[in-house]
């Protein structure tokens, strides 16, 4: 995925968790209609876990356009729902400082 800031802006950000609270950060970063980045995928907790949290694991949302992961950093809020991100099918890549990605074994 190349973006030229110059001549391309980045406008869209889809917020799939921690919005409307601290837990749960998931955010898609819309390049155009076949890329995108997704920064976390984190766990809901506390007082922003539903009811239902076994819904709130699931990966509802499409990620054909995905071509990589960002991780900020390795809180459970930030990677607690990446086991069903892989469930879900993604392969993309995968970006984190060398000493998060140590926490990863796939």
């Amino acid at each position: 995925m190349v973006i030229n800031p110059k001549t391309k802006s980045l406008s869209t950000i889809i917020h799939r968790g921690g919005a409307s609270g601290v837990t749960g950060s998931c955010h898609q970063l819309i390049a155009n209609s076949e890329s995108s980045l997704l920064i976390d995928c984190g766990l809901f907790q506390g007082d922003d876990a539903q009811q239902d949290s076994f819904a709130q694991l699931s990966i509802d949302f499409d990620i054909s356009t995905v071509k990589a992961l960002v991780v900020t950093h390795v809180h459970i809020d930030h990677i607690g729902r990446l086991p069903y991100l892989l469930a879900a099918g993604f392969q993309a890549l995968f970006y984190a400082q060398s000493l998060r990605r140590s926490y990863y074994r796939w």
